[in-house]
């Protein structure tokens, strides 16, 4: 059994292409990977500078909540 893992990427990310992740097709069942086309590398800030850093966190714990039911309810 593998532990649901959740792969993010931005296609815009300087220093690690596109072409250096997986496909989808060569990952377990159990990765869910999300390739994204803007991000840059590390964080995923967004909107006007100096941006905001909130959608990391928040899509970490949508997946956290999908895979992780009892937990869900905790705030």
């Amino acid at each position: 059994m593998h532990a649901p893992t959740l792969l993010l990427h931005a296609a815009n990310d300087p220093f690690l292409p596109p072409a250096a992740i997986p496909r989808r097709e060569h990952l377990p069942d159990s990765v869910t990977l999300e390739l994204l086309p803007h991000g840059g590398h590390v964080g995923f800030v967004h909107g006007a500078l100096p941006g905001r850093i909130d959608w990391l966190p928040q899509r970490l714990l949508a997946h956290f909540a999908c895979h992780l039911p009892a937990a869900s309810g905790v705030r």
